[in-house]
């Protein structure tokens, strides 16, 4: 029963966005990547290691499309590796958008396909490694919705928020979560004060390990005053009912939150709150600044979460800077030798309060460009395991040295701790020179060194990598073979 109504939901959902698509406007561009990895040490291990080299071809597209109606983005690669324990890893993000009853009922659709770690504590590498701590995962959400306005008083959204994980060859278990949300907020503001209410029901099933299902519900209050143009306060309460495996006797209770709002500029905005939770009083600050070439982002924030992969981690293939502007999602060599962006490491299940510290900078010039990010996240379960710490720390330099030639030199670290005192600190540094041969195509030259400190027996690990990488428009490529696509 339950095949034939996703059957039929799926064809009544397809009956009304495929009108909306033909109607849009689709741009898209395509691309062929070929890249030679070479690295001394496959297995990353402290003990004889052992070299290889590895073809890559990589063929990769980026698609949009945008109607009245409609938006759609996405970016994807297919990376085919020779000489490797696994030969196809994928790579995708991609965002759908549609309004199915004008101004009342829409849907939003993400899906994405990545590589993540298995267990943190050990070395992961990337796809030209054999480390065998590597595994796709594959991520879908779905996000219908529907708004409405109760005369001039209030205005009404309902969500149901379907998200699915899958990790493929793995002993990660796959996930479910079902959210229902619903937000009531004033209408037309006929003065300085404001006011909104919220509730929402999570649920989270394992597929591997049920007794790790989690349930959340709240129930929130917010009141906001306006004291001048510049500042505002706020006040949220309410009351949150949880159930997940643990040994606390106290899961939820009462919730509050006192905080302002700074805005002196369009360029500056500081939201800094102090609440409590039944897990403790906590701070809660969010900080964005832009100033001619530079941006800068602070977050810290403390929550109950279920399950360790965050989707919000997920940034592979961005197709925007901090400061928003566009940028090519397969430059710079983001995925030129199977060493895409760090990701979030492996799902660990069950439910735990997550303490998140994250500032990212970003300083561009006429010809050079400066990243800096880092990030501490301290994660506690009632349940193995009781604790596990992460601290993400780089940068990254890129300079125009010609019209055509360019150079980058980047810097990271990581350290990951559990309980036990396990910890291990890995080191990478990076350099790499791109040449444009031509509009349509790039040339790539890199070599990264890796280093990784541990205080478990073998478990350190030095390694040296390089990539000779060609980026190439599929298009082109085909035209000349007398093909047009």
């Amino acid at each position: 029963m339950d095949f034939f109504c996703h059957k039929l939901i799926y064809l009544l959902l397809l009956s009304m966005v495929a009108p909306i698509a033909i109607a849009a406007q689709w741009t898209h561009e395509e691309s062929l990547m070929i890249s030679e990895a070479y690295t001394d040490n496959v297995r990353l291990t402290e003990d004889n290691p052992e070299s290889r080299w590895a073809t890559i071809i990589s063929p990769n597209f980026t698609l949009s499309g945008k109607g009245r109606r409609l938006q759609v983005s996405a970016a994807g690669a297919l990376q085919v590796v020779t000489n490797s324990d696994q030969t196809f890893y994928p790579i995708l993000r991609a965002h759908a958008g549609a309004e199915l009853v004008k101004h009342h009922f829409f849907i939003d659709a993400n899906a994405s396909a990545s590589q993540i770690t298995i267990n943190p504590l050990r070395p992961a590498g990337s796809t030209i490694h054999a480390t065998s701590n590597l595994t796709t995962n594959y991520f879908l959400n779905i996000n219908p919705y529907y708004i409405t306005a109760l005369d001039d008083w209030a205005k009404l959204r309902v969500d149901y928020n379907l998200e699915r994980n899958f990790f493929v060859g793995s002993e990660i278990g796959d996930y479910t979560r079902h959210d229902f949300r619903f937000s009531l907020n004033d209408g037309v503001i006929s003065g300085p004060l404001g006011w909104g209410m919220s509730g929402e029901v999570s649920k989270t099933f394992y597929d591997e390990d049920t007794g790790r299902d989690t349930t959340f519900k709240n129930l929130n209050i917010h009141l906001q005053y306006l004291f001048k143009r510049t500042l505002t306060g706020y006040l949220n309460f309410g009351r949150e009912w949880n159930q997940y495996t643990g040994t606390l006797t106290g899961k939820g209770g009462p919730i509050w939150q006192v905080g302002m709002i700074w805005r002196p500029n369009p360029r500056f905005t500081l939201d800094a709150a102090y609440g409590y939770r039944f897990f403790g009083h906590h701070p809660t600050v969010t900080l964005s600044y832009r100033h001619r070439h530079s941006t800068l982002r602070i977050n810290y924030h403390e929550d109950l979460e279920s399950g360790y992969y965050n989707t919000e981690l997920n940034r592979i293939l961005p197709d925007t800077d901090l400061a928003g502007h566009p940028q090519d999602p397969f430059g710079d060599g983001r995925i030129e030798n199977g060493l895409q962006p760090r990701l979030a490491d492996a799902a660990l299940q069950g439910a735990n309060v997550n303490r998140v510290f994250q500032i990212d900078y970003l300083l561009t010039g006429r010809r050079s460009r400066l990243a800096l990010t880092g990030r501490y996240s301290l994660r506690t379960w009632e349940v193995q395991p009781d604790e596990l710490l992460e601290i993400d720390a780089g940068a990254i330099f890129s300079r125009r040295l010609a019209r055509n030639l360019s150079a980058d030199l980047g810097l990271h670290w990581t350290r990951v701790e559990d309980e036990t005192n396990a910890r291990a600190d890995t080191w990478d540094l990076r350099f790499g020179v791109n040449k444009k041969l031509g509009q349509f195509t790039n040339l790539r030259l890199s070599y990264s060194f890796a280093q990784r400190n541990s205080n478990q027996p073998h478990d350190d690990y030095r390694e040296n990598r390089l990539a000779l990488v060609l980026n190439t428009s599929l298009r082109k490529l085909l035209r000349q073979a007398g093909i047009r696509p």
